[in-house]
């Protein structure tokens, strides 16, 4: 398998919410075209569906890691920003972080540097996140 195999997009709904994400790499294209008629076409190749030029409202591309939102009920695009704004909002995520840090100390950190050198790992590939004690 190759990293360009699979789909070009993967699309979702809900019934009034319509919408697809492209994988953070983007190597398989995903187009969209918006119509003057209320259509939203797309298709991993342009002009897959035909359009008269006339009723063509807007076109674009999905992008890497972004994501294409059409909300049917109020007729509208939302965008990429809007919606991870609104996803980081949605619940107190800094505070959590805040009340769940810990002090490590160095002792602890010389024995993590030991077992990364045990097991030839990189400082860089280990993200660790250690529960609070309650």
């Amino acid at each position: 398998m190759e990293a360009w195999d699979g789909p070009a997009s993967l699309s979702f709904t809900d019934g009034e919410i319509v919408g697809a994400i492209l994988d953070r790499n983007g190597l398989r294209p995903s187009r969209y075209t918006l119509t003057k008629d209320g259509m939203v076409v797309m298709s991993s190749e342009a002009g897959s569906l035909p359009v008269e030029p006339s009723n063509v409202l807007r076109k674009g591309r999905l992008e890497p890691g972004k994501m294409f939102v059409a909300d049917l009920k109020q007729g509208r695009i939302i965008t990429d920003e809007e919606i991870k704004d609104e996803i980081c909002k949605a619940r107190p995520y800094e505070k959590w972080l805040l009340e769940g840090e810990v002090d490590i100390n160095m002792h602890y950190l010389q024995f993590l540097k030991r077992r990364m050198v045990r097991v030839r790992m990189k400082n860089d590939s280990v993200f660790m996140v250690i529960p609070k004690k309650k």
